[in-house]
């Protein structure tokens, strides 16, 4: 399993695999390098273990209930891939007793065999106020 961790973040088309999320409007962002990672699929899903305190991103089928379907743009011009949750946020916030004026960056670790990229919410960095990745 590849680490990716606050100090060694792996780069791919100049950008790592990376996790924001912001309160400010209920925001799950992640970099293209994740979207790569997980094999450039078609849909995500989102799982998330709150004993772990961790979050991971997986490929999912077309058919896949409770999957999010990631836009062609994506995969043209690179850039982020979001999702707006407000009951995810919320419940993520909760879990972890975040700071509710303050969005997370998170650094993620990719299970190629299982092609999973997780992130350890324990490690998150803080970033002031409201932010775009």
């Amino acid at each position: 399993m590849e680490r990716l961790n606050k100090t060694t973040p792996i780069r791919i088309d100049g950008s790592s695999a990376t996790l924001l999320l912001s309160p400010f409007d209920n925001r799950i962002a992640m970099t293209r390098a994740v979207i790569i990672l997980l094999g450039n699929p078609t849909r995500v899903k989102l799982l998330m273990n709150s004993d772990y305190k961790s979050f991971a991103l997986a490929a999912a089928d077309d058919d896949e209930k409770n999957s999010f379907r990631i836009p062609k743009y994506v995969y043209k011009r690179g850039g982020t891939f979001r999702i707006s949750s407000k009951f995810l946020i919320e419940n993520i916030w909760k879990v972890m007793e975040w700071d509710s004026e303050q969005t997370y960056k998170i650094n993620g670790c990719h299970d190629k065999q299982k092609q999973v990229v997780f992130f350890n919410l324990t490690v998150a960095d803080t970033i002031s106020g409201e932010n775009d990745m």
